[in-house]
């Protein structure tokens, strides 16, 4: 549940004249999470950002290393419309760093409940898998999700947080100062660098590929995948592997490039909100 009233969001604009979320060293709403049986030392206050009144409910999961605010430049673009929520996952930005055996499992059952507990109606999920994070959550949440995801999206998305960061950002620009400290922040927590090694386990313990993961989608469950071009991790030929893999199994699945390097979403934010709210428009008003 969730412990008090959505705060209101506050916006501020950037060099370019672009409208972003507000960093908040204190983060923002908190969700009171029962957790797993895998997860010990439940429940966990999970932090979310919320924006929007209205319209098909969008939520967005962030990649590895990151968090809620990474989705900065979708809330003010996406509220507009939809309602908006973004969630910290176990272990990530402002959520617990607790020290359990992490897996794609406790992580996708964390945004299933979230869905059903917070947003309270089938909502579209758009997550940004990583090299960690490769066989994604797609697939468990398409299996869990049967009655409250209307859709899937997928966006192409490791510690000198700066210069690492400016590696895989294509527009190098973006990797201001309110992003490395959304990052540094959080790893600050006495607990940050066990839940960390924990994290970084959690490969090991994934079973499933990406097309198993595929056949878990219902026929019905539309696809779309932005894929940042310039991305060195998660490279092109990787993205229309995925794309081949959706066409073969008859899923309805929409394939577009972006100008764009490991974190589609904050490094080309224009590109990747007009795909989005144009994909949500043509499926879900």
């Amino acid at each position: 549940m969730a412990t008090a009233e959505p705060q209101a969001l506050e916006y501020e604009v950037d060099d370019r004249g672009r409208e972003r979320l507000k960093y908040r060293e204190e983060g923002w709403n908190t969700w009171v999470w029962k957790g797993t049986e895998e997860t010990t030392c439940a429940p966990y206050e999970i932090n979310y950002v919320q924006g929007g009144e209205a319209g098909v409910p969008i939520v967005l999961v962030h990649g590895f290393g990151a968090h809620a605010y990474h989705w900065r430049y979708q809330f003010p673009e996406l509220a507009k419309k939809h309602k908006v929520y973004s969630l910290c996952l176990l272990g990530y930005g402002w959520s617990p760093k607790a020290v359990v055996p992490y897996s794609m499992d406790i992580w996708g059952q964390q945004v299933a409940d979230f869905i059903a507990e917070v947003v309270q109606e089938p909502a579209v999920v758009v997550e940004t898998p990583s090299e960690e994070k490769k066989k994604g959550l797609g697939g468990w949440l398409a299996s869990a999700f049967q009655k409250i995801a209307s859709g899937l999206i997928f966006l192409s998305t490791k510690s000198r947080i700066g210069p690492i960061l400016k590696q895989v950002y294509h527009d190098e620009q973006q990797v201001d100062d309110d992003l490395v400290r959304s990052i540094q922040t959080p790893a600050k927590d006495p607990q940050a660098l066990a839940a960390f090694r924990e994290i970084s386990m959690q490969q090991a313990r994934i079973r499933t590929t990406v097309p198993e993961m595929l056949d878990l989608c219902k026929e019905q469950l539309p696809v779309l995948i932005l894929w940042g071009q310039k991305d060195p991790w998660m490279t092109p030929a990787r993205g229309d592997s995925v794309n081949r893999v959706c066409e073969e199994k008859g899923l309805e699945c929409e394939f577009i490039p972006l100008e764009a390097g490991h974190c589609p979403q904050d490094d080309n934010p224009d590109a990747v909100n007009k795909e989005l709210l144009k994909w949500v428009a043509d499926r879900f008003e």
